[in-house]
C-alpha cells in the first residue's frame, strides 16, 4: 500500500468515517509529509522502470507494450512530483467504491473530494496546481501533452483489435528509424523540452522530461532520492542496447 494512503489509515482517520471531518495538526502534517517523500521516492523509481522497460520493447519491435509503459511512466512521474510538493492522493473506501481526495501535509489542511478515476485524479491534479508548466501550457500536435499521450495509450488498449507489431506505429516512425544510442542524451540534455512536444519524438522524449520535473521537484522540495546498489544496477542494465549501456541514461537516475 502507498505510505500516505496506509498511515492517513491507521493514524488520521482510523475509524474509516468521512474523510471531510479530518483537520491536520502539526504533527499528523509532518508525518504525513515523510511517508509522502518515501512514496515519491517510489513513483519516481517506477516511472523510470517504465521507461527503460519500454527502450527494450523498442528494440524488440513490441511498439504496443511501449506505449503503454511510456504512458504510466508519466503517470507515475507526475504522481511523484505532486508527493514531493506534499499533496497526498487518498481514498475513502466504502464497500466496494474508492472515493479520491486530496490531502495536502500542512496544519490545518481539509482533505478535498475530487472525482474520477486514479490516472484522471492525477493528470487534472498537475494540471491544476503547476498551471504555468511546460507540459501544462504546451501543446503535441493540437492536443494537450496529457490527452496526446493518453490517446496514444487509448488506442493501443481499446480501439486497434490486432497490434501492428512489427511496424512502427506514426508516433515511433522516427524513434525506431535513428539510433536510441543517440537520441537518449538528446532527450534527456533538452532543457528547453523541445523534443518532449515534437510529435515524432514525444512517446519517448515526453516521459523522460516528466521524470526530469519529478527529480526537480526532489532537489527543491526534499532531500534527493539515492538508489540501492541493487536497484541501480538493475535500471542501469533496461538503458542498453546491443553494445552495452547507454551511459548517458545515468543522467536519468536519482
Amino acid at each position: 500500500m502507498h505510505r500516505a494512503q496506509l498511515y492517513f489509515d491507521t493514524v488520521i482517520n482510523p475509524g474509516g468515517n468521512a474523510p471531510a471531518g479530518v483537520v491536520l495538526n502539526a504533527g499528523m502534517a509532518g508525518t504525513l509529509e515523510l511517508e509522502l517523500v518515501e512514496d515519491a521516492k517510489s513513483y519516481l523509481y517506477s516511472a523510470i522502470v517504465s521507461v527503460g522497460d519500454a527502450i527494450q520493447a523498442i528494440q524488440n519491435e513490441l511498439f504496443s507494450w511501449s506505449t503503454v509503459k511510456l504512458y504510466y511512466a508519466v503517470f507515475y512521474a507526475l504522481r511523484a512530483t505532486l508527493a514531493a510538493h506534499k499533496y497526498a492522493i487518498i481514498y475513502h473506501v466504502v464497500g466496494q467504491k474508492g472515493t479520491p481526495y486530496r490531502l495536502r501535509a500542512a496544519p490545518g489542511e481539509v482533505p478535498a473530494k475530487l472525482s474520477g478515476n486514479t490516472h484522471k485524479v492525477i493528470l487534472q491534479q498537475y494540471s491544476t496546481h503547476f498551471p504555468g508548466a511546460p507540459m501544462v501550457t504546451q501543446l503535441i500536435g493540437t492536443d494537450t501533452p496529457f490527452d496526446w499521450i493518453m490517446d496514444r495509450r487509448e488506442e493501443v488498449n481499446y480501439k486497434i483489435a490486432k497490434f501492428r507489431e512489427p511496424e512502427a506505429p506514426t508516433c515511433f516512425k522516427k524513434i525506431a528509424s535513428e539510433n536510441l544510442r543517440r537520441l537518449l542524451p538528446a532527450y534527456i540534455n533538452d532543457s528547453s523540452a523541445t523534443f518532449a512536444f515534437d510529435p515524432e519524438h514525444a512517446i519517448l522524449a515526453l516521459p523522460i522530461a516528466a521524470i526530469q520535473t519529478a527529480k526537480a521537484a526532489f532537489a527543491a522540495k526534499v532531500p534527493p532520492t539515492s538508489l540501492t546498489a541493487g536497484d541501480a544496477s538493475f535500471l542501469a542494465g533496461l538503458f542498453r542496447d546491443r553494445h552495452g549501456q547507454i551511459l548517458a541514461a545515468r543522467d536519468l537516475l536519482p
